[in-house]
């Protein structure tokens, strides 16, 4: 009996030494206390986004919104990933719409808009030859999801992992699973519609992983 539990010990052990945890790495992490910031683009041409205290705010200009064929602000980020982790928070007032995007070099990935009518998370697949990529709505139409908010923090976690994207916006949970989440993503998104919209918090990390050695 002693030999078998000095044998299970020993596994442990083994077991211990031959594998090793892959910590989280910060690919961005965005405080909102500089102007600028290396990776970062807030877009003036879409409209001047203010920051103070830790918080980016952006009221939509209607003569740029038409100017931009009907785009709203935005601020881009430029990193790279499959596997991460995205936080955020956001606060709309009078806001149509706030919008979360993922391209890659090619274009649109991955896209979760909230607005008056709740969440909607599309994906795009590869274009066909010759053809333009056509959006996948990983929500059917009809389904009841939170609508935006007036005046208040709403928080987003988004875990990306290989096809599947773990979403939580404020007491929202869902995974969705699509082909193209697994893409190489090389550029971030947050923007909106009309109103004024206050970002902060945001961060994107690695996903911590334990691997063999």
């Amino acid at each position: 009996m002693k030999q078998i539990y000095t044998k299970m010990i020993l596994a442990a052990a083994v077991g211990l030494l031959t594998a090793s945890v892959i910590h989280a790495e910060t690919l961005v992490e965005d405080k909102f206390d500089a102007p600028k910031k290396t990776g970062r683009d807030l877009s003036p041409n879409r409209g001047e986004w203010k920051l103070d205290k830790g918080i980016a705010t952006c009221t939509q200009d209607d003569k740029l919104y038409e100017k931009n064929k009907n785009h709203g602000p935005i601020m881009w980020y430029s990193t790279s990933f499959k596997d991460a982790t995205v936080r955020f928070a956001y606060q709309a007032e009078k806001c149509k719409q706030f919008v979360f995007t993922l391209n890659d070099d090619k274009g649109h990935v991955f896209r979760i808009v909230h607005g008056a009518n709740g969440l909607s998370v599309r994906a795009w697949p590869p274009a066909e030859a010759g053809k333009e990529a056509k959006a996948a709505e990983l929500i059917p139409r009809g389904t009841k999801t939170p609508a935006l908010p007036e005046g208040s923090w709403v928080a987003a976690e988004l875990r990306f992992e290989g096809k599947k994207c773990m979403v939580s916006i404020g007491d929202f949970k869902q995974t969705f699973e699509h082909e193209a989440i697994a893409k190489e993503k090389t550029k971030m998104g947050l923007g909106f519609s009309f109103g004024t919209v206050s970002v902060k918090d945001m961060k994107i990390e690695t996903t911590a992983k334990t691997a063999a050695r």
